[in-house]
């Protein structure tokens, strides 16, 4: 019986639509979590946690949307030319330098 190959792409890709997926989600929670905290700061109700918690969600919302499309825009230049290639990482070191940044 034959044997059917897969192409290793097809797996990169499924790897990048998982990736994709949880960040979405990680940064949808901690989206949600950090308007919770911004809007009760905005009623008046202050906790001293609070800001370091409404700091710790923006950041994990926003590893959450560079995770997801970090591997996708690599999907999209792992074939191109190498000016692609330098850009990107060039973009990715800035999106890394803007996350500690936030911190």
């Amino acid at each position: 019986m034959a044997h059917r190959r897969t192409s290793s792409s097809g797996e990169a890709r499924d790897i990048v639509k998982f990736c994709s997926f949880w960040g979405l989600i990680l940064a949808g929670i901690a989206g949600a979590i950090s308007f919770t905290i911004w809007f009760f700061g905005r009623l008046g109700i202050s906790i001293g946690l609070f800001a370091q918690a409404k700091e710790i969600c923006e950041l994990l919302s926003q590893i959450g949307l560079l995770v997801g499309t970090a591997l996708a825009a690599w999907m999209y230049v792992r074939n191109k030319s190498k000016g692609y290639k330098i850009l990107y990482f060039v973009v990715l070191i800035l999106c890394l330098v803007g996350l500690i940044s936030i911190f």
